[in-house]
């Protein structure tokens, strides 16, 4: 492919048949937080007791997601972001003359490139950390972060086709929800906490996750 030796982000991953992967893909991504000492006060809020809190977000001005498709029954996928247009048509266009390509035929692909810092494809939620019953062995103070913790994912087990296994409990089913994808929020920038946001990395990073039952391989170089 013309252009993928000298594109600034790259990459080649194999999703297993019967299971689900994604891959995100973000350049020169920044990266804003909450401080454990704001936490820390914000936790003895009764409001916030019962939400989940934004902790963590990260936002860039190009970004590429892609969620894969069971039934396709495996796939293997190259992206790239290139500084021209490639042969075939891209998936997505940017004005400062960047375009991401990639080989997908399946799957669910989300992408976006601008200028500025707009998109904020990856966050982290947390919620505040139940204690424990007082009668049982004491246990070290929290303190700030220390006093959140990780909210239970939103969908339920899959199996292997793909589709969500039911929860019984005391005989009933529990209902899910489905996993919202993150959607650019450009909302969430202008109103930056700590100053002055810190600089862009000079080089693009990638992330890769996989959900329930998901198996993936590393990037190719």
């Amino acid at each position: 492919m013309p252009g993928i030796a000298a594109a600034s982000i790259k990459g080649s991953w194999e999703v297993k048949k019967g299971t689900t992967g994604t891959v995100l893909l973000m350049n020169n991504p920044r990266m804003k937080h909450i401080t454990p000492d704001v936490l820390g006060k914000l936790a003895s809020i009764k409001l916030l007791q019962s939400k989940n809190l934004v902790m963590k977000v990260f936002y860039c001005p190009a970004f590429s997601l892609y969620l894969s498709d069971t039934s396709a029954g495996g796939e293997k996928i190259s992206m790239a972001l290139l500084a021209s247009a490639p042969v075939v048509e891209p998936v997505g266009s940017l004005e400062a003359s960047f375009k991401w390509w990639s080989n997908t035929q399946t799957g669910l692909v989300r992408h976006g490139c601008k200028k500025e810092h707009v998109f904020t494809p990856l966050y982290e939620l947390l919620h505040v950390r139940q204690s424990r019953n007082r009668q049982s062995s004491p246990s070290p103070e929290r303190t700030g972060e220390q006093l959140w913790t990780a909210p239970p994912v939103p969908w339920a087990p899959l199996s292997e086709d793909g589709t969500e296994v039911p929860i019984y409990i005391n005989g009933s089913v529990t209902p899910t929800r489905a996993p919202a994808l993150p959607t650019p929020a450009p909302a969430l920038l202008d109103s930056p906490r700590g100053g002055a946001p810190p600089a862009p990395r000079k080089t693009a990073v990638w992330t890769a996750m996989t959900p329930p039952h998901g198996a993936m391989t590393p990037p190719l170089a």
